[in-house]
């Protein structure tokens, strides 16, 4: 028999960390907007070394047009050239996606109609393409791959497609997400994965049923967009897939990571290793968050020790003891003679909200519980081999100050640090950022964060903070976000201002 226990919530009882502040790293310079001055819908995209865009909505009174500013700054924060784009109002802005110097921003219209903006950031010139989607369908994970935009489609019919646009002569291909004899309503996308080696498309597809038990396909896509194979990469009666990303050792053998459970909903309950060769699935190989070393570590130390005393009680009367973690996955990161899972942990959170009605006149109050967003916790690093052992893991906690309404990752990892055998990783807890560093040998080089993200002026007392981090280029990380600010000493300065902030980060 299986005992099962979700301890997320434990989480918020041990939410600071215990590092001393590194002066190693530092705000360099910082930007602010007024976000009352007319524009609104800002969005920062990133260009590595060349600067980042700064995408804005304006309202220039038009009825029928709306405007979208692009403006262009370096890397210094500096303000270079602009250029505007209008377009009809049915439009609305989307997803996107920014590759080099090239930024492809997606706009959709209720109707299905829709207008991809391509912006050359070298000379801040722009063209698009527009088309129409199938009737009833909605667009979303919007990615570009080589000279194709790829977008996963969904209907009122739940049923699910790929599409992909060539952006030289905008010719559209829309492939079905299908498996003979299951329903659409029964399938479910679990990934969008771009393997960026190969160029290729992975879709990974779920089906859970009680009576056939719960299988995992995999739609394999060229980078042009054509449907190559549908494998049926796993089936079980017991255990589902719930995360699932993809290492491309060669054309014939692939690797296969993520999440797993045995029970209903989205929790997951380990993480698994599976390899794909000869046209079959050779092994899989499963761990309990609970039997990892470390996966409660960021725990109270007496906290950790009621847990254990409970797992060996239940071991003992020959039961399991499971713990489940929401978890958002990212995709497997290849490093030498093997790859890293790493996966952030997260719970929902809710509030009461109060309702009034009235009946035959008279009010009648009562309250409901609402969806408050996401909060996320800690992270788990865990190193592989090759042949799917695992050699370490470590975790660590994280406390990003806004809840988001959707799964988000927030740990960004410098990827060019991977070549010199380092997991270089950055993200936001409350007010400060934390900068973590770990060897492929588990040992943890690096372990600091900063002072509270500053303002530009004395007396500044930050009311509210919304923050992202990303990782920008070479040593740098870029800050962004919205912050509510109250100023009752400097007198050059409104008392109290919304601002949209810009920080430059050296590590």
């Amino acid at each position: 028999m299986k005992f099962i226990v979700c301890i997320i919530g434990l989480a918020v009882l041990s939410t600071a960390f215990s590092q001393e502040d590194d002066t190693s790293v530092a705000m360099e310079k910082r930007i602010e907007f007024d976000t009352k001055d007319g524009n609104g819908a800002r969005q920062v995209i990133k260009l590595g070394d060349i600067g980042f865009i700064l995408l804005n909505f304006v309202n220039g009174g038009n009825d029928d047009m709306d405007t979208y500013r692009y403006d262009f700054y370096d890397t210094n924060l500096e303000l270079g050239k602009s250029c505007t784009v209008e377009m009809d109002k049915k439009f609305f802005m989307d997803e996107y996606s920014a590759i080099d110097n090239m930024f492809y921003q997606y706009y959709s219209s209720k109707k299905g109609a829709f207008r991809i903006e391509i912006l050359d950031c070298e000379d801040m010139t722009t063209r698009h393409i527009e088309g129409e989607l199938p009737k009833k369908t909605y667009a979303k994970n919007i990615r570009v791959s080589g000279d194709y935009l790829f977008a996963t489609l969904t209907n009122k019919s739940d049923e699910k497609f790929i599409m992909s646009i060539n952006l030289n002569d905008k010719k559209k291909n829309v492939v079905p997400l299908s498996i003979n004899g299951v329903k659409a309503k029964d399938l479910k996308l679990k990934r969008l994965q771009m393997i960026e080696d190969s160029g290729e498309v992975f879709a990974f597809l779920g089906v859970e049923s009680k009576k056939k038990g719960n299988t995992t396909y995999m739609v394999r896509m060229g980078n042009d967009g054509k449907k190559s194979e549908t494998i049926k990469l796993f089936h079980d009666e017991n255990i589902k897939l719930i995360g699932v990303s993809a290492g491309l050792v060669n054309n014939e053998k692939i690797i296969f990571n993520g999440t797993y459970s045995e029970t209903k909903g989205a929790a997951a309950e380990g993480v698994f290793y599976a390899v794909y060769a000869k046209n079959k699935l050779e092994e899989i190989k499963y761990t309990k968050f609970i039997d990892l070393n470390e996966f409660l570590s960021f725990l109270p130390e007496r906290k950790q020790a009621k847990i254990e005393k409970k797992k060996k009680k239940k071991e003992k009367k020959g039961k399991e003891y499971v713990i489940e973690y929401l978890i958002a996955d990212h995709s497997m990161i290849p490093v030498d003679n093997g790859y890293i899972f790493l996966g952030e942990a997260y719970f929902p959170t809710y509030r009461q909200e109060m309702r009034t009605t009235y009946v035959n006149g008279r009010p009648t109050t009562s309250y409901v519980q609402v969806f408050d967003g996401y909060q996320y916790t800690h992270a788990t690093l865990i190193r592989y081999t090759n042949d799917g052992e695992i050699l370490w893991d470590k975790t660590f906690e994280m406390w990003p100050f806004d809840k988001p309404y959707g799964v988000k990752r927030y740990i960004r990892i410098n990827k060019e640090k991977l070549d010199q055998g380092e997991i270089d990783m950055v993200f936001a807890s409350n007010s400060r950022i934390k900068s973590m560093s770990v060897d492929f040998n588990g040992n943890v080089i690096r372990d600091s964060q900063t002072e509270p993200l500053s303002t530009l002026n004395e007396g500044d007392e930050v009311r509210y903070s919304f923050s992202n981090l990303d990782y920008w280029y070479d040593n740098y990380f870029v800050a962004y976000g919205t912050e509510k600010i109250k100023n009752k000493e400097d007198k050059d300065v409104k008392k109290k201002r919304t601002v949209m902030f810009i920080n430059k980060i050296k590590f």
